[in-house]
């Protein structure tokens, strides 16, 4: 799956492990417990999930413990179950896949948001794929950088200036309302309803520390390949 090399033996595989193909899943990413022997690690996790009515698949890779959950409804409410049978550091949650067929998406967007982990490091335990967006762009993740242009720069670009305009002066003014306005002379009230323009159209809220840098990223990625 780390490898995006599910084909129809890997899917014949996990079928005689009594894996259903067809079940929605989630990858989960840490690293492996310290001073424990890794199948017992791999035992308590499978264990866990078990406990709470989840399937589950496990693997070590180095020093990273990756397990596939499936049969879950929301990926980080199912992480959340075993994220403290992780070591120290990171745990990370792909986005939901619906089947084993497509769970490398949901694999590689975990291992990518694991490998830009340091760059967040209060980062919550565990935490989505996609909360690491400007991370994982910095770090050189292509589907990061065409993700920020794509779904967050090019939205506001194509509505109307005002909002591109008006978010790069609430970023240069150090996020006042007062100072945005005053910039660009208009009413805080009008810089405000234009921030919430943005969350509506980007689903991220500038007035957010972590969704702000988020919009920053995406607004110096847009900006630099519309050069």
């Amino acid at each position: 799956v780390l490898r995006a090399e599910t084909d129809e033996v890997v899917l014949s595989r996990a079928s005689a492990l009594g894996w259903d193909a067809d079940l929605p899943l989630c990858a989960v990413l840490g690293h492996a417990p310290d001073g424990v022997r890794l199948d017992a690690a791999m035992e308590e996790v499978r264990r866990r999930a078990r406990a709470h009515d989840l399937h589950t698949l496990c693997a070590v890779q180095g020093d990273r413990l990756v397990a596939l959950l499936g049969g879950i409804e929301d990926p980080l409410e199912a992480a959340e179950r075993i994220a403290d049978l992780f070591a120290d550091g990171p745990v990370v949650v792909g986005p939901m896949a619906a089947g084993l067929a497509t769970a490398a998406e949901s694999a590689r967007a975990a291992l990518s948001a694991y490998r830009a982990a340091p760059g967040w490091p209060d980062a919550p335990r565990p935490a989505r794929s996609q909360s690491f967006l400007p991370e994982r762009a910095l770090a050189g993740d292509a589907w990061a950088h065409r993700y920020l242009i794509e779904n967050l720069y090019r939205p506001l670009v194509e509505a109307r200036s005002t909002l591109i305009e008006t978010l790069a002066a609430y970023f240069a003014a150090g996020g006042g309302l007062e100072a945005t306005g005053r910039t660009l002379f208009v009413h805080p009230n009008t810089v405000r309803y234009r921030l919430k323009q943005v969350a509506e159209l980007t689903g991220f809220l500038p007035t957010d520390s972590r969704d702000a840098l988020a919009l920053q990223v995406a607004l110096i990625l847009g900006r630099q390949q519309d050069h």
